[in-house]
C-alpha cells in the first residue's frame, strides 16, 4: 500500500500527540510587596534580618528580571500545566558566584499564584545565601509577597 502526501502529515500529528507541549507562562509582571526574613551565621555568630516593607519588581520583558529592594535576580517560570495561574519559579542573584575569593550569592524557589482577573497574586518560597568576602555568612530567607500592581517596571537586568 502507497501513501501519497498522507503518510507526512499522519506522522506529523504523532509527533505532536507525543511531544510535550509547555503551557503558556503565567504572569508575574509588576509591583509586589511583602517582607523577606533571613535566618543563620555572620561571622560566627546566629543573626537574622528582615526586609519589611520589601518592593520586589518583576519583568517579563527579556527573560524573567527581578529586583528586590536594589538586589538583581534573574529568574525562570515553571507554569504548572494543570493551573495555569499557578507555577514555580527559580531565581539566581546577579553576581552568584562560585569560584575564588568572591565565592557566594544566592539561589531560590519560589510558589506563585496569580489571579490576572483580579491583577493580584501572591509568592512565597526559600533562598539561600551565602557570602565570604565581605563577612562570612550563611542564610536561609523566607519570602512572602503579594502583587499591588501588574504595571510593568523598567529593569535592565543583571548589572
Amino acid at each position: 500500500m502507497r501513501m501519497r502526501g498522507g503518510g507526512t502529515v499522519a506522522i506529523g500529528v504523532v509527533l505532536l500527540t507525543v511531544m510535550p507541549v509547555r503551557a503558556p507562562a503565567f504572569d508575574l509582571t509588576g509591583q509586589w510587596v511583602g517582607k523577606m526574613t533571613c535566618k543563620g551565621i555572620l561571622a560566627g555568630e546566629k543573626a537574622s534580618l528582615t526586609r519589611a516593607p520589601s518592593t520586589l519588581l518583576i519583568a517579563q520583558s527579556a527573560g524573567l528580571q527581578l529586583s528586590v529592594d536594589g538586589v538583581f535576580y534573574k529568574g525562570e517560570e515553571f507554569p504548572d500545566l494543570s493551573h495555569p495561574t499557578r507555577g514555580q519559579v527559580s531565581l539566581i542573584r546577579c553576581g552568584t558566584n562560585t569560584e575564588g575569593a568572591d565565592f557566594g550569592g544566592e539561589l531560590g524557589r519560589l510558589k506563585a499564584i496569580t489571579k490576572p482577573e483580579k491583577r493580584t497574586g501572591s509568592l512565597s518560597g526559600t533562598s539561600f545565601r551565602t557570602d565570604v568576602l565581605l563577612a562570612s555568612s550563611v542564610y536561609t530567607c523566607k519570602w512572602a509577597y503579594k502583587r499591588v500592581s501588574t504595571d510593568p517596571p523598567v529593569l535592565e537586568g543583571c548589572p
